[in-house]
Parts: structure tokens; C-alpha cells; sequence
């Protein structure tokens, strides 16, 4: 990995000319001095120039050129103040942004005359999302505003800017009697600065020997450590010891990018100045320690630049684990080199491509669960990387554009870091499959698929290995023990024991993969609250079992497979991953009489294949305080519905079935396993603040089966929901038996699931074709969990969306990753997505290129045969209550505007909604800055409560076009982006999107008739596709893109006005 920082200079230049003095005194006029003390006033004309290209994921020119307020001081050569004064846009400041430049005019500055006077201009200082340690009207001398720091209100941590402090300085002015005022015998030149650096991290991949075409690296989230929170307003060389500095924690890492591809990814965010001194040369400690060549050599790193990262380390205590082969300490988060303020930014993403295997010249699957670190600072190019200043510089300066290039070239230092002991490159950890073709992407939900193992390999030995976020081990084949506890999360069916072959010609249900037989099949597997000692003599269907009885002899004459007792073999059943390893290496080892469940496969190795059944990433038990219950019946102790908070929006769980066995680093942050079959199963994703909650909801992310028809003929037994999926989808399978009781209508499994295809693995064709729609297609991502073949209720755990469900999934959309977002498109096409509310024929959509712009199936002239749709899953709830649903983020309460003649308000609170997907910095009073729909652009998003306005006030009440007409301005004309607003009450403003929609859905009563504006703008406007749409409205219960040269989607209409509360 090569990473440097290429640095951009941001000057924002306040261009300050003095025109006609408004005093007549000729004193001193061509004399050469000037006159002390004199009382004068100026007007000074501003220009703010921009010198960077903006794209649209950045914040945009008006928002980082913008200026809202000046505060302006002038000093005399003692240091006394000569002059203090603030503008805004009602008190002598004018001005307005186009073309990358901010230009105005601040009139009637009073100043006192006077030579060798010092000027500084603080701009967007009264922003309510920073706070000042002393009132700038208590500032006298010029030593008080050396003083004076900066901070983010409240001391929230936030990557974001709605509004950029900064400081202009001017040294040797001269302002005359007659108000004129020059320096260096030439007009004066505010440069204004800054005071955050911009930090863009572009991550790119360049590895020898992959096979062309394969490589990707998908980022998965940053977060950023040591983030300066205050600052000091004038420059300084170092930092004072009062700044304050906070960590971002796990909970808080961002998951949006501005840009993600397959080979190229980036993301920018904005932090305060960080003049953090270097570590003393021969310095060790708590303020870093200095890098040289001598360190370089001693840790045989690949350069002086990488120790940068090196962590320290603290040997373990048992001098080893055996679940971690080769780890013998740990890092303690704490840096050998980099200082304690140093700020770092850690970035977590999956790296795979395919490689040719120099000896065997097979074709193998490289992945990488990679974690980087990397510490700011001005550290040059690649060229400095062994260069003493260089390596030992973090200080990140203000007003500064840093660009961190990060070049992914292969797996090389985790192999040296894993094989040899040499931590080459620190900071860059992970854990690493060599794998077949074995590698299975698994979601959320409950899933199966089919796996093979060669009788060779087999009987080799087979080691395995787990991470959850309950467990994290290894179970070597050459050892007896087994410490893991979380593993029974996949179990296996052998599908020759269930009369099955590899094609499928001879079974009673003529199928590639067995169907599940319910958790009955299961003996449970060994105890896992204390160490297995004889783990490799568990081959499961009763062994554990107290009786030892078998599972066919066991079997209920409701199960769907009592039927086909005749086809079983005795040893059918479902296995743990341990009793599979132990099962089929002992088969693989029968001689006499051979075992019947090998067949030859393409190739003509001998092989066995087995389906695989993996739960749903969700516990119905803590596997590391109790023993394995089948997740059959609904969960409702109330710790245990607690469980979803600990793996919700978590990592990735895995299962390797490995050669062998991995191998760790010494620190046990890297792995290196050569896989046969590896498991990667994606967390559900959710938009809560789990903190806030104890009940909520998720979502999948991927779409098995691409899009379906939105249609059915069947009709659903009550009437459907606007915000219940699972009701709605329960709909088609259950019947009502008396007030809120649900009880099966007898739908079978099998009706609607086929077991038939070739390859079934959640695709369309797992779908009966009678039932190959949306309405349906949530049932792919269930289960029969008690094997009886019947639909029940309890089962039905993934459902359809609702409408309003869909919408609050674009609300949230910023807490969720890349995967997880309902439109993952470019704006080169488009994706309308169903729910489950409606009717059987008619159902609400969502146009996810939109956002979410929402209406009823047939609505608008695109009406497309198929759609894309979303399972969901509740969490927290006990699911024998079909009318239940989670937790609402949203609160809704009665509120009291500012001033009683605005009438009736209302508080819309999002508190419970993750911090990811709310803002976090103010609006101030003003009209938000331009921004659009979807991206990193974190102003269409709720703050965490904000206040409506029911009725339209002042201009607000006229209702208008896009572009106007009959003498009305058109809405582009009043937006007033970054401003005070010219549709709403002082301190109110137009809502963004996000809000919109919110007040569409949370108040309904306050009624929707016509048409309502929102200030956001749509970022495809002028797409091929598109055509000029600038921005969205509500036309009566809908949300609509407004199209301002078409018909019915170009309406007129006002404004409902909001302000953030605190």
C-alpha cells in the first residue's frame, strides 16, 4: 500500500477597496502622516474567489465560499482596539455567490485613524453551530483575540460544515481621517482562511498478477480518531492545551462514499486545524517518539513512513491462544511513533480478485477483510516516505485541501506480517481467504445453498473457523478440543442421506438442494458453555442425544419428510459444522463396505455435496452464556428480543472450512486461511438508533431474485396497511379467528417455493412460477422451521415493505451502506421499487431514482412490467402479535411558535433515528445551502427535531410555479439558498426533501390538498432519461418530481415553512 498527500491551496480572498470617505476634514491630507484617533467611516467592497472544482458529493461553492456574517476589528500599533463592528444581511452586508466567488459590500465601518493598524475579519462567526469563548464585544486589545478560541457547539462530533468559520489578517494598514486606507502604499487584501482543512481520501487498486476484470475493493466505512474540536481563531504554531479532541466509537463510523467502484473509491469530510508539534527527537512516551532510519531497520519495515501506524504491543499472559495459532500478543491501541493528538482515520472495506496459482495453474479466489489506518499530516509524496522531516509531520494545517492517495497493490505484506513475523506495514490489518470457487455471499435472512467436498481433502483433515460478534476461533483437525461456541448459526443436510443426487434424478422431490427438514433433524451438538474435549468424535443425528436416537426413528408424521422415510438413509439429519467436518471424513475413511454418498463430479474427482441451511443473522439465544435453542418459536424473553443491538449493523459473519487451518499474526489482527468453503453473511442493516430503542426494524441487501411483476390475482384476507409489512404480507397466508388472532389458511410451503430447479440459491426460480411476484418474494428469505411444510405464522419473519416503511428507509438511507440503498444507480436508468400497501393490482411504489417520490401503481406515463422490491425484519417484538409493529423513530407532539399569530405548529422528532442519517450542524435561522437529493450531501437530512408550520406565511402563501408566470416569481427565484429566507418568517425556512416527507407521512391530519415546495434539487436534473427536473413538491398525498414543461407534474404551490429545535 503507497499513500501520500498532495496539498491545494483554498484562499478565499476578501478584496477590501475603500471608496469616498464620508468625512471632509482635510487635515492631513498630502502631508505624508496621518492623524491618530480620528473617528471615520468606510464602506469596503468583498470578493470571495474560488480556486478548487467542486463535485457534487462535496459541499458545494455556496456553502464553503459562502459568507452570512462579518465580524471586523481594527488594532493600533498598542494593541487597543480601534474599531468593532459586526455585519450580516441586514446590517450593511451585501453580497451574493455565482461562479466559485462570493462578491459584496460591508458599508459604514466606524474606525478610529490611524497608521500601522491590524484588521481581521472573522466570517460566519454567529453560526449557532460554533460556539466563541468570549463575546466578541468583550474583545478591547488585540491579545484577546490571540486568546480566543472556536468550538463545535456542544462538542458534537461531526465530520460536516454547514457553515465555514474564517479569519482575514491584515498587518500595516493605514486608514486616513478622510476614510482612506491603504497598506504597501496599495489597496488592501483581506486573504481569508479557514479554519478547517478539506481531507479527501481517493483509494485505488493496482495488483500484479490478478486476473483482469476481477479485482474490487467495496469500501465499508471510516471513522476518524483524535479530531480536533476547538481551535484557535488567530493561526498559532502549535496547539494550545486547551484544545479538545474526541474519538469517533464504532457506533458513530460514516458508511456513505462519495464515490464507490469496483477499482476506485473516495470520500472527503472537513475537521479544524491540527498544529500538533512533532515528537522530540529521542523522545518515547505519551507525546510520540521520532522516526529514523535506525527504528526503520529494527522493525524491518517497508519504510521509515509506515511506522507512522505501529501500535503497541503486550505479550499474552497464557503466552498464546490455541483458537488463534501463531498470535502471542496483543496491540493496545496505543502508538509506538505518533503522537496522542495525532488524528488518524481508519477505513474498513473488502478486497477480491481472482488469481492463477503459480503451481497448480488453478484459478483461486483472493479476498481480504482489510482494515487501514492511516494518521494525517503533511507528509509529502511517496518520494519522502523515508525522509525524517516528512515521516514525523502531523499537523494538519487550516485552509488547507488534503488529498490521501491510497493504492491497494495485493496481499503480500499480510502474508510476510502472518508467515515471518514481520509487520511490514502497521495500520494495515485483516483477515485473508485463498479460496475455490467456494465463496458464498449470503444476506441477512435465512438462506441455503449447496457446497462439495473432495473425498481427498476430506481425509486430509478439514479444519474450520468462525467470527461472529460472539465468538471469534478455530478448531484445528489435528485437535480433540473445541473452545467455540458460536457455530451452530449453519447447519447441513448430506443430500445423498436425503435421496438425493448431484442432478437430481433420483429424489422424491427431484431437487439440487435438500429441503429443510425443521430444527427437529438436529440432535443440538455438544455442549458448548465449556471446552469440548472430544469434539472430533461428534458425527451428530443422535450422538449427542441422550438416547441416541436417530433422527428418522424420531421423526413427527407431520414432517414433510415422513413421506419419503423410505428414501432416507439412517444417518439423514442436520449437522453442525463440527459434526459435518467429523461425519464425512470418517465416510471419506470407509473402505469396507464403501460409502454410497461419494459420486464423481465434472471432473471425475470423487466428491460429496451437501446443502447447506444458514439462519438468519439473528439470535434467539447469547451463545456465550447459554446452550444452542433452536430459533423455532418466537422470541419473548425480554433480554433475549435485546440481542438484535448487538449484531444489527455489525460485521460480516463468517465460516471458513479450511486446509489445514489459518494462521495469525502475532498481534491477532491479521489471518491468512486457504479456504475450501468460506460463508460471508451480510448484518442487517438498520436506520435506528439502536441506544434509543429497544424495538426496531432492518433491512436486506441484496435482491435474489432482480425485479418481478407487482401483481397478483390472489386477494389478501384484510385489508392492507400504509406502515405494516408484515401484516401485509401475512395477509396471503393467515386467516383472522376471532379480534387480533391470526391462524394459518393452510398454504404449504411447497405451493409456493419450488424445490425443483437446477439451481436454487434465492433466486426467481425458488419461486413457484404462480407466485413469482413481489407479493410473494419475501418467502424466500423464510423458513419452514419445524419441517411440518405448512406456512404459520411465527415463520414469517421477512416481509414486503410497506409504503411508509419504504419511504423511512430513504429518510435513513445515510445509516445505511452502499448495499443497503434502495437506488444504487447513476441516474443513467431507472428503478421503481414495490410495497406491500395497496391493493392486490395496485400497489404504492416508490421511484427509488428519485428517492423517494411515491404513488400508486399505473401513476404517472412510466408504468414498468416489472419492480424491484425489499424485505424487512422486525426486531425486538414478539411476533405472535401480527398487529404489532417496532418503535416509530419519529415523534410527533404539539409545539409553540416563536410568535403566537403563526398559529398551529407541530415538533417532528427524529432523536431515535441514527445519527448517520440526521444533521448534525444547525440551519441558524437561514435557508439551508443548495444541495440535492441523495449523496454525501448531509443537508437533505432531518435535524434531530424541527418545528412546522401548518398554515403558509407571507410569501409563502403565494402559490407558484417552478418559473413563474401571471406576474408571480417562480419558486427558483425566491429559494434564497444559504440566506434569510424570502418564503418564511424570520428564522423559518422551506423544508429539504427528507423533511418534506416526514410531514407528508407523520401528518397526515393537517391535510396535503395541492401542492407544497421543498428547497432540494435533483441530481439528475438534465439526465438523458430525465429531462430538466429540478426539484420536488408534494402534489396532494404524493411526492412528485416537478417537471416545469410537462403537464401534471408541473405544479404550483407554497410553502409550509420549518425551523431546527434544539
Amino acid at each position: 500500500m503507497r499513500q501520500f498527500a498532495k496539498i491545494y491551496s483554498l484562499c478565499l480572498i476578501l478584496l477590501i477597496l475603500f471608496g469616498v470617505s464620508a468625512c471632509n476634514d482635510d487635515l492631513g491630507v498630502g502631508t505624508g502622516t496621518v492623524k491618530e484617533g480620528v473617528p471615520t467611516t468606510i464602506s469596503l467592497k468583498f470578493s470571495t474567489n474560488s480556486q478548487t472544482v467542486q463535485s457534487r458529493v462535496e459541499q458545494p461553492g455556496e456553502t464553503e465560499y459562502n459568507v452570512s456574517s462579518v465580524y471586523l476589528f481594527a488594532f493600533n500599533s498598542n494593541g487597543d482596539k480601534t474599531g468593532g463592528q459586526a455585519f450580516n444581511s441586514q446590517n450593511g452586508l451585501t453580497g451574493s455567490y455565482g461562479n466559485n466567488s462570493f462578491e459584496g459590500t460591508l458599508e459604514n465601518f466606524n474606525v478610529l485613524s490611524g497608521s500601522n493598524q491590524t484588521l481581521y475579519a472573522l466570517v460566519n462567526y454567529d453560526n449557532a453551530n460554533f460556539t466563541l469563548s468570549k463575546s466578541l464585544d468583550e474583545i478591547n486589545r488585540i491579545k484577546d483575540l490571540k486568546d480566543l478560541t472556536v468550538k463545535i457547539a456542544d462538542e458534537r462530533i461531526t465530520l460536516n460544515r454547514y457553515s465555514f468559520f474564517m479569519l482575514g489578517k491584515e498587518e500595516g494598514v493605514t486608514v486616513s481621517e478622510r476614510g482612506e486606507v491603504t497598506a504597501d502604499g496599495g489597496n488592501v487584501t483581506l486573504q481569508m482562511k479557514r479554519l478547517d482543512a478539506k481531507i479527501t481520501f481517493e483509494i485505488k487498486t493496482k495488483i500484479d498478477g490478478a486476473i483482469s476484470g476481477t479485482v474490487k475493493f467495496i469500501p465499508k466505512s471510516f471513522l476518524v480518531k483524535q479530531l480536533p474540536l476547538s481551535a484557535r481563531v488567530a493561526e498559532a504554531k502549535e496547539n494550545s492545551s486547551d484544545i479538545i479532541y474526541k474519538s469517533m466509537t464504532e457506533d458513530m463510523k460514516v458508511t456513505n462514499f462519495d464515490k464507490v467502484g469496483e477499482t476506485e473509491s473516495s470520500f472527503t469530510f472537513y475537521m479544524f486545524e491540527n498544529s500538533v508539534a512533532p515528537p522530540d527527537k529521542g523522545a518515547d512516551g505519551g507525546s510520540g517518539k521520532w522516526i529514523d532510519a535506525a527504528e526503520s531497520a529494527t522493525y524491518k519495515a517497508e519504510s521509515m513512513y509506515a511506522l507512522r501506524e505501529k501500535e503497541e504491543k503486550k505479550t499474552l499472559e497464557s503466552g498464546g491462544d490455541a483458537a488463534h495459532p501463531g498470535m502471542t500478543e496483543q496491540n493496545t491501541g496505543n502508538y509506538v511513533y505518533a503522537p496522542e493528538h495525532a488524528t488518524s482515520v481508519e477505513i474498513t472495506g473488502e478486497l477480491s480478485y481472482e488469481r492463477e496459482n503459480n503451481k497448480s495453474k488453478v484459478t483461486e479466489y483472493v479476498n481480504v477483510s482489510a482494515r487501514y489506518t492511516i494518521h494525517l499530516g503533511e507528509t509529502g509524496t511517496a518520494s519522502n516516505c523515508n525522509d525524517e522531516e516528512y515521516v514525523n509531520n502531523y499537523m494538519v494545517k487550516r485552509n488547507t485541501h488534503y488529498t490521501y492517495t491510497i493504492t491497494l497493490t495485493g496481499i503480500n505484506s499480510y502474508q510476510a506480517e502472518v508467515e515471518s513475523d514481520q509487520e511490514k506495514r502497521p495500520g494495515m490489518e485483516g483477515d485473508v481467504i485463498i479460496a475455490g470457487d467456494q465463496v458464498k455471499a449470503i444476506d441477512s435472512h435465512y438462506a441455503r445453498t449447496r457446497i462439495k467436498f473432495t473425498r481427498s481433502a476430506l481425509k486430509e483433515g478439514l479444519s474450520w473457523i468462525v467470527q461472529t460478534p460472539f465468538d471469534k476461533g478455530m478448531k484445528l483437525y489435528t485437535s480433540d478440543e473445541n473452545s467455540i461456541k458460536d457455530y451452530k448459526w449453519i447447519l447441513f443436510a448430506v443430500n445423498k442421506e436425503f435421496g438425493l443426487d448431484k442432478n437430481g434424478t433420483n429424489s422424491p422431490n427431484n431437487s439440487n438442494m435438500v429441503k429443510f427438514p425443521g430444527y427437529d433433524a438436529y440432535d443440538g451438538g455438544a455442549s458448548t458453555l465449556t471446552t469440548q474435549t472430544n469434539a472430533s468424535n461428534d458425527e451428530g443425528n443422535g450422538t449427542a442425544d441422550a438416547n441416541g436416537t436417530k433422527w428418522i426413528n424420531r421423526m413427527s408424521s407431520d414432517a414433510y419428510y415422513y413421506q419419503y422415510k423410505d428414501y432416507l438413509s439412517d444417518d439423514a439429519c442436520l449437522r453442525d459444522v463440527n459434526q459435518l467436518i467429523n461425519h464425512l471424513k470418517a465416510q471419506a475413511e470407509k473402505e469396507n463396505p464403501v460409502s454410497t454418498i461419494f459420486e464423481s463430479d465434472e471432473n471425475g474427482e470423487e466428491v460429496v455435496y451437501v446443502t447447506a441451511f444458514v439462519d438468519e443473522y439473528m439470535y434467539n439465544y447469547d451463545p456465550r452464556k447459554e446452550e444452542y435453542q433452536a430459533p423455532v418459536a418466537g422470541i419473548t424473553d425480554s433480554e433475549r428480543l435485546l440481542l438484535w443491538k448487538e449484531v444489527v449493523n455489525g460485521s460480516e459473519r463468517m465460516m471458513h472450512i479450511c486446509v489445514k487451518g489459518a494462521q495469525y499474526s502475532p498481534d491477532g489482527d491479521t489471518s491468512w486461511s486457504n479456504s475450501v468453503v468460506t460463508f460471508r453473511q451480510t448484518p442487517i442493516y438498520s436506520m435506528y438508533d439502536a441506544s434509543k430503542v429497544n424495538s426496531a426494524w432492518g433491512t436486506e441487501s441484496i435482491l435474489e431474485t432482480g425485479p418481478l411483476a407487482a401483481t397478483t390475482s390472489r386477494t389478501p384476507s384484510y385489508t392492507l396497511t400504509m406502515n405494516n409489512g408484515r401484516k401485509n404480507t401475512l395477509a396471503f397466508f393467515v386467516r383472522q379467528s376471532g379480534r387480533n388472532n391470526y391462524v394459518t389458511n393452510g398454504t404449504n410451503w411447497t405451493t409456493v417455493l419450488s424445490r425443483d430447479a437446477a439451481e436454487v440459491e434465492g433466486g426467481e426460480h425458488e419461486l413457484n412460477e404462480n407466485y413469482r411476484n413481489t407479493w410473494y418474494a419475501c418467502m424466500t428469505r423464510n423458513r419452514d422451521l419445524n419441517g411440518n411444510n405448512v406456512i404459520d405464522p411465527g415463520e414469517v419473519r421477512w416481509c414486503l415493505a410497506s409504503i411508509d416503511e419504504l419511504t423511512d428507509l430513504w429518510i435513513g438511507e445515510n445509516a445505511l451502506p452502499q448495499t443497503a440503498k434502495l437506488y444504487k444507480g447513476d441516474g443513467t436508468y431507472m428503478e421503481h421499487m414495490a410495497s406491500s400497501s395497496g391493493a392486490k393490482d395496485k400497489p404504492w411504489i416508490i421511484w427509488a431514482e428519485e428517492g423517494a417520490s411515491r404513488g400508486q401503481y399505473n401513476d404517472g406515463s412510466y408504468n414498468k412490467s416489472n419492480y424491484t422490491y425489499r424485505c424487512i425484519r422486525y426486531l425486538g417484538i414478539s411476533l405472535d402479535n401480527v398487529d404489532a409493529t417496532p418503535t416509530d423513530y419519529v415523534q410527533v407532539t404539539s409545539a409553540t411558535p416563536e410568535v403566537p399569530s403563526y398559529g398551529i405548529s407541530y415538533r417532528i422528532d427524529v432523536s431515535r433515528l441514527s445519527n448517520a442519517a440526521k444533521r448534525d450542524l444547525q440551519d441558524s435561522g437561514h435557508e439551508l445551502p443548495v444541495h440535492y437529493e441523495r449523496g454525501t450531501d448531509y443537508l437533505n437530512m432531518p435535524y434531530t427535531a424541527f418545528e412546522v408550520l401548518v398554515t403558509p406565511h407571507g410569501q409563502g402563501t403565494v402559490s407558484r410555479y417552478w418559473n413563474g408566470s401571471n406576474d408571480i416569481t417562480g419558486f427558483k427565484d425566491m429559494i434564497n439558498s444559504g440566506g434569510v429566507s424570502k418564503l418564511c418568517p424570520e428564522g423559518y425556512r422551506i423544508p429539504n426533501q427528507r423533511e418534506l416527507l416526514l410531514m407528508l407521512t407523520s401528518l397526515s391530519s393537517i391535510g396535503w390538498q395541492g401542492s407544497y415546495w421543498s428547497s432540494t434539487k435533483f441530481s439528475y436534473s438534465n439526465e438523458e432519461i430525465f429531462g430538466f427536473r429540478p426539484g420536488f413538491a408534494t402534489s396532494d398525498s404524493n411526492l412528485i418530481l416537478v417537471n416545469p414543461y410537462g403537464g401534471w407534474d408541473n405544479v404550483s404551490g407554497r410553502v409550509r415553512c420549518v425551523r431546527d429545535v434544539k
